[in-house]
């Protein structure tokens, strides 16, 4: 129990931490890969809770960051661009998730 309650005051607060530090690039991408599990269903609601506190704290920070890591995680098909004259961005820090999300709150 004491874990869950230490994942808890971590999620809680690092989003604001990092807002403070004012954290950027592959930073953003790296916390939001460990924050992902924490918003499965078979996690606590309070545990949800902070970890999607967390994701919108990072969104303040970086909010394309967020977005694009979103997108290339759980998109299904890559995002193209209206135009030719553009290029298709990879995002090498981006994983596709092998669980569900369920947010129960």
């Amino acid at each position: 129990m004491d874990c869950c309650k230490l994942q808890l005051c971590v999620l809680s607060k690092i989003g604001s931490l990092l807002c403070k530090l004012n954290v950027a690039g592959k930073n953003i991408v790296t916390i939001a890969e460990a924050c992902l599990p924490y918003l499965q269903s078979k996690q606590p609601k309070i545990t949800q809770s902070a970890a999607f506190q967390t994701f919108e704290d990072l969104a303040r920070i970086d909010p394309d960051a967020i977005w694009w890591y979103i997108n290339q995680t759980y998109s299904q098909s890559p995002i193209m661009s209206p135009s030719d004259t553009f290029k298709e961005i990879h995002f090498p820090f981006a994983k596709v998730a092998n669980f569900e999300i369920e947010l129960n709150l």
